[in-house]
């Protein structure tokens, strides 16, 4: 366990100057549900794991197939 916590730090330490663009498609319209995700964002956890977080709401005429 403690192994993978210092790989965890060194691995968000090593990359902490380059993000990895990620995106979350939403199954609904921006609801409390997903609120989760956005205290995520603001207290910067992605950031800290090296991910910059796009979060996708459902569009009516959206595709996910296509999307991937």
């Amino acid at each position: 366990m403690k192994l993978l916590f210092f790989l965890l730090i060194f691995l968000v330490s090593t990359q902490a100057h380059e993000l990895k663009k990620v995106s979350v498609q939403l199954q609904w319209k921006h609801q409390f549900e997903y609120a989760g995700f956005y205290a995520a964002i603001d207290q910067g956890y992605y950031h800290d794991l090296g991910l910059e977080l796009e979060i996708k709401e459902m569009k009516k005429d959206l595709d996910p197939l296509q999307e991937v």
